[in-house]
């Protein structure tokens, strides 16, 4: 923060929208253009989660039970897939090389 990029950026985003404090964005994509990198996604759909409350259980004590649950479970998920990101080789290759990358090179 209050670095030269904050500073001039904040300057132009002053004259662009009118407004004190915005700033532009430092983004990273291919060369000077706003076009984001490829980079994969790594998505996971987690069991279900049972939410129908048992006979004689106080509703904000099963309510409570349901999000603690359902907390749990989505912590869990997210690791395994920052876990997956870590070690992947792949992670910042265009999609559309991935096929290049696996083949060796022929002379």
């Amino acid at each position: 923060r209050g670095g030269a990029w904050e500073t001039r950026s904040r300057r132009l985003g002053e004259r662009l929208h009118g407004l004190s404090g915005v700033g532009i964005p430092i983004v990273r994509g291919w060369g000077p253009t706003l076009i984001p990198r490829p980079q994969r996604m790594y998505l996971r759909f987690a069991p279900p989660i049972a939410t129908s409350r048992p006979p004689r259980v106080d509703p904000d004590t099963w309510i409570a039970t349901v999000k603690d649950r359902t907390k749990t479970a989505l912590e869990q998920t997210l690791a395994d897939l920052q876990r997956l990101r870590a070690s992947d080789p792949f992670r910042n290759l265009n999609p559309l090389a991935w096929h290049r990358a696996v083949r060796a090179r022929s002379l």
